[in-house]
């Protein structure tokens, strides 16, 4: 596929600034996975994010958790900046034009699971699913389950705090002994 980038509005990856016609092959992918990307924090890389999404074409993109800072946000008190809200038009042109893209919710962007209670997305907006979790199904066939993760940090935390008290009440049992 010969991807044309014009200098309009309807160009595919919008923050890129062209003067005049060039032709791009992208480089085609299956499956691209993106976490983490923070969009609304000032440590976010968007410039670069949307460099890559432009260098590609890839039939679906997993976006896993915390790829909208919302906590940032609202710590801030400001909106996205222009790069990060190209990053957002880049993936929705991308699935305008057919990429599915699976939008995995994390703790960042938790406001979202909120939503998804309310408002299940089984059958997506065009081409995005929103959700907790979902499967990826590799080439060979393997079945993954995609999640972001942060619902574990309680039951980690736990573990972590259950091993300290176990380790306690065995370094008291010891210094009983002597």
């Amino acid at each position: 596929m010969v991807l044309s980038l014009l200098c309009i509005n309807l160009n595919p990856c919008p923050s890129l600034r062209i003067k005049k016609m060039h032709t791009i092959r992208p480089y085609r992918i299956n499956t691209l996975f993106l976490s983490d990307l923070h969009l609304g924090s000032s440590s976010c890389h968007a410039e670069s994010i949307n460099q890559l999404l432009c260098s590609i074409d890839c039939k679906t993109i997993y976006l896993v958790g915390d790829i909208v800072d919302f906590w940032a946000i609202k710590r801030r008190g400001v909106g996205l900046v222009e790069s990060h809200v190209e990053v957002i038009k880049t993936l929705l042109i991308k699935a305008r034009q057919g990429t599915k893209i699976h939008y995995v919710t994390g703790n960042h962007d938790d406001g979202l699971r909120s939503l998804l209670k309310a408002y299940p997305f089984e059958h997506g907006l065009t081409n995005i699913n929103l959700c907790n979790q979902c499967n990826f199904i590799s080439k060979s066939g393997k079945k993954y389950l995609v999640l972001h993760g942060d619902q574990f940090d309680n039951q980690l935390k736990w573990d972590m705090l259950s091993k300290s008290m176990v380790a306690l009440n065995i370094a008291l049992m010891m210094s009983y002994q002597h």
